[in-house]
């Protein structure tokens, strides 16, 4: 399993995190393996996910007007045995006091 995030940006103003389809499909026929992709935005309630396995889309989802955001990619990543879950900064920021340090 492998997790890829890019970020792009304009001259400056601003950056927006997206996800690379094309290198999660390499890595999965590369690698041989299942390559889950994900992003959420719990802000706007939406969530996707691609899941690549050998390169092929074994499945896909993505809404906009999803209340449960956050539950759905964590239920996905579970589901296809990722030992890890999904957090977002918000709760990465809380737990700086707990042995987390934020990096820029």
């Amino acid at each position: 399993m492998a997790a890829s995030t890019a970020t792009c940006g304009n001259s400056g103003a601003g950056h927006k995190e997206v996800a690379d389809f094309i290198l999660a499909k390499k890595c999965s026929v590369d690698l041989k393996s299942l390559v889950i992709v994900v992003q959420i935005s719990d802000v706007v309630g939406a969530a996707g996910y691609v899941l690549y396995d050998r390169g092929n889309v074994v499945a896909s989802y993505f809404s906009d007007t999803d209340d449960n955001a956050v539950e759905i990619v964590r239920a996905v990543l579970k589901e296809n045995g990722a030992p890890f879950s999904t957090m977002m900064f918000r709760d990465a920021i809380r737990m700086r006091g707990q042995g987390w340090e934020i990096m820029s």
